[in-house]
């Protein structure tokens, strides 16, 4: 299928079994607590293509952490020696190569199929641990069955400038989040696998928001992290084309697919306005033009699976209000399933 048909060349091949191009991935029982341990029960998952320079950065990062946490990479086809590098800089690493890109979608589902540990914490290659205790404090989050993800906090950073992107918690009570952004998170694999993984359909940006929102529909919540913040040195091997492109095709589908009669078709008009609006701001409206309408051209392939009308106020009012305790909300929620 492609996901964004004669534009950047990205396509993606969905298995006969694939539901709105999920992954097929084994249901586990509801999982319990998982206990306070330490680093060697986690591991650190990295993603790259490209990025040599940066992902050295952040596995340097990484092995300054307390404990011995596995790491994994995926290295998602780069040309540029990336998989020289690991191999012969960071010998301990796990590493393992596309031959042909895949996506940060669906590179993810499979970096968490690799993980030995139920709590995998993610980080993007141009990010860097700045204390040596995020990992262990982020693993402590796990404390209660509702939480599947937890929100590490991080700042981007560009041009020497900083700004808060994942938020850190005021305190230790558990602060609930609408979703998260991939540059630094924490999951827990059991019931990662247990509602699909990562839709494929979102081959990249847009696929996080999805899952929070379909973890939500199930009883599980993303938790705001307490960690000392991550910082994310944007990188420049970013193409803004795709983001562009494929953000705007993603806000589309996702309302369709996801969102309760009448709101996806609400939704979707905002989308459209909201997509022009950026477009001639930032002027780069051909762009946001032609994601939007890859996203229209998508949706007859598309299945509506749309979540409950509570779990989409829920999901509506968690936004508003940027996060909420979960005492707050767990009237709201369905037991976890």
């Amino acid at each position: 299928m492609s996901l964004v048909p004669g534009s950047i060349g990205i396509r993606a091949t969905l298995p006969a079994d694939s539901r709105r191009g999920r992954a097929s991935l084994p249901r586990v029982p509801c999982p319990a607590v998982p206990e306070k341990d330490h680093n060697s029960s986690v591991t650190v998952a990295l993603v790259s293509r490209n990025r040599k320079a940066d992902l050295r950065g952040a596995l340097q990062s990484v092995l300054e952490q307390e404990g011995n946490p596995e790491i994994v990479v995926i290295d998602d086809a780069s040309t540029d020696g990336t998989s020289e590098m690991v191999r012969s800089e960071f010998p301990s690493v796990s590493l393992h190569r596309h031959e042909q890109a895949l996506g940060t979608t669906e590179s993810r589902n499979r970096i968490t199929s690799l993980a030995s540990n139920n709590i995998v914490i993610h980080l993007d290659d141009d990010a860097r641990f700045t204390s040596r205790t995020t990992v262990s404090q982020t693993v402590a989050q796990f404390d209660h069955p509702r939480v599947a993800i937890v929100a590490v906090p991080f700042d981007d950073v560009v041009g020497g400038r900083r700004s808060v992107r994942n938020g850190r918690a005021p305190d230790d009570e558990l602060w609930v989040l609408a979703t998260y952004t991939g540059a630094a998170y924490a999951a827990r694999t059991d019931i990662f696998r247990r509602v699909g993984g990562y839709d494929r359909e979102y081959w990249m940006y847009g696929e996080e928001r999805d899952l929070s929102l379909r973890l939500l529909s199930q009883g599980f919540v993303t938790r705001m992290g307490r960690a000392e913040p991550v910082l994310h040195y944007v990188s420049p091997v970013r193409s803004m084309w795709r983001s562009d492109v494929l953000g705007r095709r993603n806000e589309i589908v996702w309302s369709w697919s996801s969102f309760p009669a009448p709101w996806h078709l609400i939704y979707i008009a905002g989308y459209v306005v909201k997509g022009i609006w950026v477009g001639i701001r930032v002027r780069r409206p051909r762009r946001m033009i032609r994601g939007l309408i890859e996203g229209f051209r998508a949706i007859p392939a598309v299945r509506r699976n749309p979540v409950s009308r509570q779990t989409f106020a829920l999901d509506r009012r968690l936004r508003r209000k940027g996060a909420l305790r979960l005492a707050e909300i767990e009237s709201s929620l369905t037991p976890p399933r």
